[in-house]
């Protein structure tokens, strides 16, 4: 699946995909179940709201059924928002029991087990795959947690395996932490960090021939100078 199509999948929520092209649904029919859990989970992490996001369940395993690339992103989202209010276990219980969606059920069942984020995703990056990205960003708009993007962010900076002509984890990796970056400044902060302290083959890695316009909007200058030091050096050696 493209960035593009991940993203709007996840925090759009009006798209569909269909033989691997993107379907918008006519505007001038709004699905208001969309809408209603796209602004729920844009701001879950800021706005937590148990009630509503269970109440969600029915219409995630339904799209799910219909779309099955929206699972590793709300498998994520539904990790988290656990996660983050075990003090609310026995609605959460109740939730689980009786689910047919089995993904579903699973993945409630590892957080209310007590299972980290950590312990699911592990800390290799050249394990994460495009499934892992939709998985890390369900689970930052449900936490916040700036581990996500940051694992996100340092996939992005690398090719693998190394001498692999086209890297279509880092590319999703690179567009979707600029594309989440401009909405979220825990992803801008993130992003800021890597542009001050990653190597330059990292940064030439994520960044390509030239730093894409959306990322000149989020970067400092000292990480705007950083960067093009490091695309201008890559070139003089390529030479």
């Amino acid at each position: 699946m493209k960035a593009e199509e991940l993203i709007r999948v996840l925090v759009v929520g009006v798209l569909t995909l269909a033989s691997g092209c993107v379907q918008v649904r006519d505007p001038m029919q709004p699905n208001h179940q969309d809408a209603a859990f796209e602004k729920l989970i844009d701001v879950y992490y800021r706005q937590p709201n148990v009630e509503k996001v269970i109440a969600g369940i029915p219409y995630v395993v339904t799209t799910a059924e219909k779309n099955p690339s929206v699972i590793m992103p709300m498998s994520g989202l539904y990790f988290g928002a656990v996660s983050k209010s075990l003090d609310k276990r026995d609605i959460w219980e109740t939730a689980r029991n009786g689910l047919k969606a089995k993904w579903m059920a699973k993945v409630i069942g590892k957080a209310l087990n007590g299972m980290k984020f950590s312990d699911l995703v592990g800390d290799n990056p050249e394990t994460i795959t495009p499934g892992n990205l939709d998985f890390f960003w369900g689970y930052f708009l449900a936490t916040g947690d700036e581990t996500a993007p940051r694992m996100v962010i340092t996939r992005g900076g690398m090719v693998f395996p190394e001498n692999a002509p086209i890297d279509l984890t880092a590319s999703a990796a690179q567009w979707s932490a600029i594309s989440m970056g401009k909405d979220h400044p825990i992803i801008k902060a993130e992003l800021e960090k890597f542009a001050m302290n990653a190597s330059e083959k990292e940064l030439c890695n994520f960044f390509g021939e030239s730093i894409p316009d959306p990322a000149r909007t989020l970067l400092s200058r000292s990480a705007l100078a950083r960067i093009e030091k490091a695309l201008a050096n890559a070139k003089k050696q390529a030479k």
